[in-house]
């Protein structure tokens, strides 16, 4: 029971730094445009080594120490935004560029084509059923 006690006692105390530091940190990160859960796993990985001991001025230092990942993982995820900004731009460029041209010799759309391959099939299997069901009335007759 006492180490039960004991163990609940260390991961309040862990809570209780954890939120010191996670408070410091957002104030340092506020404009970065970090989201909470990214700002929490980075103060969560930074908070090794705080104890309930921790001073103001350890917690300030390990936020300090914490900062350059916040700015790196900003950094990361604004060239992959850019990056896949600029593939879509490219890529819907590309479509708008290929549904503006016409196939050549061709007036009939594309969507047209399709309808008319399916209106084919369709009519043969009609045609096969309509044989099959007269072939049935023949033999029953």
């Amino acid at each position: 029971m006492l180490i039960l006690y004991l163990y609940l006692e260390l991961i309040r105390q862990k809570t209780a730094m954890n939120k010191k530091l996670l408070e410091l940190f957002k104030a340092k990160c506020k404009d970065m445009g970090l989201s909470d859960a990214a700002i929490e796993a980075i103060v969560t990985a930074g908070s090794e080594g705080l104890t309930d001991a921790s001073t103001d001025a350890e917690i300030e230092a390990k936020a300090n120490l914490i900062l350059p990942f916040a700015k790196a993982t900003q950094a990361e995820s604004t060239r992959w935004a850019q990056t896949a900004s600029q593939k879509t731009k490219t890529e819907l460029e590309a479509e708008m560029a290929k549904a503006e041209k016409k196939p050549e010799g061709k007036d009939e759309k594309p969507w047209e084509a399709a309808i008319k391959g399916l209106k084919e099939d369709y009519d043969k299997k009609l045609s096969l059923l309509e044989t099959e069901n007269q072939t049935f009335k023949t033999e029953k007759a």
